[in-house]
């Protein structure tokens, strides 16, 4: 380990913890007492309550062993810790402004210094009873303030609700990005441990044991597909849905004496019988397997991995041989006239609701959260694409539908595989689909697919997020154009446009995709391409470059 990483880096982030620690219970203490929080009182110490009780389980995390002499955080690679102690010395700062000012004066003199500051702030009209009321309190406010040596009356801006729920936010966002990166760390080259690490004290409080129990489902021996066929299970064509994935699936179970049926979503996964064979090969059902498992855990969303559920898989000989896995649909997408659609569908069609600015935020960073997961547990996706981005339509009583635009589900999973499997499958030779691929993964490979193909294709899909219409109507020229030629063509409409549109930052994380420029200048000892290096520099890069960038905006209205 580097000495940049070392034991006073461990030092420094437990210092700054503490203090966050301390900032977090005074403020706790200072809104129950506070009379200017209305009824945001309950919320406010909640929100903080809950991310004391992180950082705590960080604390905790850097101090214990996991071995004699060996600490939880020396076994990380060497991205991470240094991610992390960035991050540390990112939090000093949002810190710093609040510790010099409760390490130095009593909670008394600032709470009363600031409640009679704010009456001031809040008094209006012309009355002499309102006047006399602010000339006392002013009086009373400067007195307090001179005693506590404020040269700044901005200072108090520190305690307005506003800020205290900035704050708060900024909390939230370097405990989830913190989750994110100790997944990633304690997953990669860690796999025969994986047991070891979810009976660790302190995972849950830090949120990451759910992720490490998806690698570790990953992980498992998967060479029975048991659990998981329905033998039973009959599919049928809906008539009147426009996306054939969505059909009728109907079930009997051995103590019901009639069938029963419902709406469901269904992928297929095609595979070929090798000449001389009967059914599919040892490494397509342990493909298949492990797919199913990652997919079928009710926890995953609450890891970041937004999906729907898979319920069982058909196995069918006709038309063609084939896999179909069925996801169940969420209770909202099942209530009424609510419709299913996608982002290719709801641009294309001119669904009279379009998404508000902070709706096409939180879409990009749901997407691209949903991504990192996958990346997480060592699985590419290979078909990320607008078409394969869902979200539930519900028709309103006084208009058109209103889609949920901020609560996408990533599906398309028929050409997934774990980035260690060599397996590759034929997929569809169009410019409609080609046009989310990485001109490297068009035509016959030159090399095997890896993360950043798959982040080339969420760049795109972003990019139409931003601006709000179908690719395809970028440019007439399209399908005359060679791959490199598209590649280029979507950048350069990308950094016109997307500014516009999203503003800078946006465009910067777009860019990082479809560019592919995700390591830094310190990631020279990343190694080779798919390498457990490379893949911890292109996951922290992935959430840096795109994810935390995106995130800005998903406060917006």
């Amino acid at each position: 380990m580097g000495a940049d990483v070392g034991l006073g880096s461990v030092s420094l982030a437990l210092s700054v913890l503490s203090r966050g620690q301390v900032i977090i219970e005074f403020l706790i203490e200072w809104v129950r007492s506070s009379k200017h929080y209305g009824e945001d009182v309950r919320v406010i110490r909640t929100r903080l309550s809950t991310q004391s009780a992180r950082l705590s389980a960080f604390s905790a995390f850097l101090e214990k062993e996991s071995k004699p002499g060996v600490s939880h955080f020396n076994e990380l690679s060497d991205v991470f810790r240094r991610s992390i102690c960035g991050m540390t010395e990112e939090l000093e700062l949002t810190f710093d402004s609040y510790y010099s000012l409760i390490n130095k004066y009593k909670i008394e003199d600032l709470q009363r210094g600031f409640e009679t500051q704010m009456v001031i702030d809040e008094s209006s009209g012309p009355t002499k009873k309102r006047t006399s009321i602010v000339a006392a309190s002013k009086k009373e406010s400067e007195a307090r303030q001179k005693a506590a040596s404020f040269r700044n009356i901005s200072t108090w801006g520190l305690f307005r609700k506003k800020n205290v729920f900035d704050l708060i936010n900024k909390i939230e966002s370097w405990n989830d990005q913190l989750q994110n990166f100790l997944i990633c760390g304690l997953c990669f080259g860690k796999g025969p441990r994986i047991g070891e690490m979810l009976k660790a004290p302190g995972l849950g409080e830090l949120r990451v044991d759910i992720g490490i129990e998806l690698r570790g489902l990953i992980l498992e021996d998967p060479r029975t597909l048991d659990d998981y066929l329905k033998t039973e299970w009959i599919l049928s064509r809906l008539e009147d849905e426009t996306d054939p994935r969505i059909q009728t699936l109907t079930t009997r179970s051995p103590d019901q004496s009639l069938p029963t049926s419902r709406k469901v979503f269904v992928e297929y996964k095609e595979f070929r019988v090798r000449r001389g064979g009967t059914g599919p090969s040892e490494s397509v059902l342990r493909g298949v397997s492990s797919l199913a498992k990652l997919l079928s855990q009710p926890r995953a969303p609450e890891a970041g991995f937004q999906t729907l559920k898979c319920n069982g898989i058909i196995r069918q000989t006709a038309p063609r041989q084939r896999f179909a896995f069925i996801f169940d649909l969420h209770p909202d997408q099942l209530q009424g006239t609510a419709r299913i659609i996608s982002i290719a569908q709801a641009i294309s069609t001119g669904f009279a609701h379009r998404p508000t600015l902070g709706e096409r935020f939180c879409m990009a960073k749901s997407l691209a959260v949903s991504l990192f997961q996958f990346h997480s547990v060592n699985w590419l996706h290979k078909s990320v694409r607008s078409s394969n981005v869902l979200f539930t339509s519900e028709e309103a009583h006084d208009g058109p539908p209103r889609p949920g635009f901020s609560r996408p589900f990533l599906v398309g999973f028929e050409f997934a595989r774990a980035e260690n499997d060599m397996s590759t499958t034929d997929q569809e030779d169009s410019v409609l689909v080609n046009i989310y691929r990485h001109p490297d993964k068009q035509g016959p490979p030159e090399e095997r697919f890896h993360a950043l193909h798959d982040i080339y294709a969420l760049g795109t899909v972003l990019l139409e997020i931003g601006i709000w219409r179908p690719l395809i109507g970028f440019d007439r020229n399209f399908e005359k154009m060679k791959p490199l030629e598209v590649k280029q063509c979507l950048e350069a409409h990308a950094r016109e446009r997307l500014p516009h549109y999203m503003g800078v930052e946006y465009t910067e994380a777009v860019l990082s995709c479809l560019q592919g420029t995700l390591l830094d200048d310190e990631a020279e000892d990343a190694g080779d391409v798919g390498s457990d290096a490379w893949r911890e520099y292109i996951q922290s890069g992935f959430w840096v470059h795109v994810i935390e960038k995106i995130h800005k905006g998903t406060g917006l209205k």
